[in-house]
């Protein structure tokens, strides 16, 4: 079925630009909040929309079950506390992320076959010898760094 799709589709040969979403001055209002790409979309060369997304939950998760327990039951509040919480907690933390990526110049596609192999054949070793990663230094932006729980705790103690 896969092999009829792409027989019948002309989008193999297009190229699609990359829109860019500015930082906004707040993910949330009214019980409504924004997470992951709806709120801070990251640029292809960061490959961390998802790890983002992750992370935005889990602060949004531990923010609103102290908000609940702490305000009595006042869900409206715990809510809205909760997603002011969140953009303070994460906002630079995400856009100093997406600064960097979008430092990163992305490579005139599509490569050529012997790009194409050597890409993927480092990618593959990478990932089979991980004492390999530590030769090349720290990531462009400090996303290994941000713990949740940390943020969170450090936030609340305010």
């Amino acid at each position: 079925m896969i092999a009829q799709c792409l027989e019948h589709t002309d989008a193999i040969d297009t190229v699609y630009p990359i829109f860019y979403m500015p930082d906004l001055p707040t993910w949330g209002r009214d019980g409504c909040v924004l997470v992951g790409d709806a709120a801070h979309a990251m640029t292809p060369a960061t490959g961390q929309g998802g790890s983002q997304a992750f992370e935005d939950g889990l602060t949004l998760g531990l923010l609103l079950a102290n908000f609940l327990e702490s305000r009595g039951g006042d869900r409206s509040a715990a809510v809205e506390a909760s997603i002011r919480g969140l953009y303070a907690i994460r906002a630079e933390h995400v856009y100093e992320i997406k600064r960097a990526g979008l430092a990163i110049k992305e490579p005139a596609r599509p490569w050529g076959w012997g790009t194409t192999l050597a890409v993927y054949g480092f990618y593959f070793v990478m990932t089979k010898f991980k004492w390999l990663r530590g030769l090349f230094g720290q990531p462009v932006y400090p996303a290994h760094l941000f713990d949740a729980r940390d943020e969170v705790e450090r936030f609340l103690s305010w």
